[in-house]
Order: structure tokens, then C-alpha cells, then sequence
């Protein structure tokens, strides 16, 4: 029924989808990034690093479901390999400073959310039926990292985002 409760929510332009997105996933992104070692509790760390890595990737499905309708893109499959790029970059900057609360967490939160950004890379660029090998690709990145780079929690996340 028109009138009622506002315009359908597929009635919006593109771009207005695309710049909403990205101003929140930049105001969660940054703020969650720049939120780490600031706070004395561990939990508030945890749950801005989480806030900073979940919504960047949730607002990328979402789009990518409703601009691209779940077929193959390229565009958001550079968008999600960019987003790991910057998820990688925290993941190193946050490994680099000095121990506080929360940090081990937070650190494989944005380990995490870089595998999950490339699996999302894989499952975009790739045709339909694609996933599961794009998910097993990022089983076997997080045991690269594991190796390459001991950052406690991680094979912790791993179990939680593997799927069952």
C-alpha cells in the first residue's frame, strides 16, 4: 500500500545506497579502529573492533544483494578485495603496539574480517556455486596466517565463521 510507512525501500537510487554505505561503514570502520587502546575494559574494545569489522562487511552484502541481485560483479568484488587491504592494514598496525586489553581479540577480529573480505572478493568475482570453495580458500588463509603470524584467537574466529 503507497502512503503507508514510506517509500519501498528498492525505490532509491543506486548511488544514494552506495554513499549511505560507505559513510557508515567509514564512521563504523575508523571509529572502531581508532576506538582500540583507548579504553581501560576490554569488552568495549572488543565490541568496537567487532563493530568496525562486521558492519563494513554487512553493508557490503547488503549492497551487493541488492544492487547486483547475488549475480557476479567484478565492482564489488574490488570493493571487499579493498576493504581486506584495509582490514590487513589495521590487523598489522594493531599487532605493532603495545599489549592492552582486548587487543589479542580485537587483532583477530581484523584478521578475521581481511579473510572474510577476501572470501567475499572470491564469492562476488566468481560464477554461482563458488562459495564453498571460496570459504575453504579462507580456511586455508587463516592457517597461512596462523603460521605466518601467531595472533592468539584466531583459530578461535575461525571455528566460529566455519561454516558447519
Amino acid at each position: 500500500m503507497p502512503g503507508i510507512g514510506g517509500p519501498a525501500p528498492t525505490d532509491g537510487s543506486v548511488s544514494l545506497h552506495l554513499v549511505t554505505a560507505a559513510i557508515f561503514a567509514l564512521g563504523f570502520g575508523v571509529t572502531g579502529f581508532l576506538a582500540q587502546g583507548r579504553f581501560s575494559a576490554a569488552a568495549i574494545t572488543v565490541r568496537w573492533a567487532a563493530a568496525a569489522v562486521f558492519t563494513p562487511l554487512a553493508l557490503l552484502v547488503a549492497l551487493y544483494a541488492r544492487i547486483a541481485h547475488l549475480d557476479r560483479s567484478i565492482p564489488f568484488a574490488i570493493l571487499a578485495v579493498l576493504l581486506a587491504a584495509a582490514f590487513g592494514a589495521a590487523t598489522e598496525m594493531l599487532t605493532r603496539r603495545e599489549e592492552r586489553p582486548g587487543q589479542p581479540i580485537a587483532v583477530a577480529l581484523f584478521a578475521t574480517g581481511t579473510l572474510g573480505a577476501l572470501a567475499l572478493a572470491l564469492t562476488f568475482s566468481l560464477e554461482k556455486g563458488w562459495l564453498s570453495i571460496a570459504l575453504a580458500l579462507m580456511s586455508m588463509g587463516t592457517a597461512w596466517i596462523s603460521v605466518r603470524r601467531p595472533i592468539p584467537f584466531m583459530r578461535t574466529m575461525a571455528a566460529i565463521l566455519a561454516p558447519s
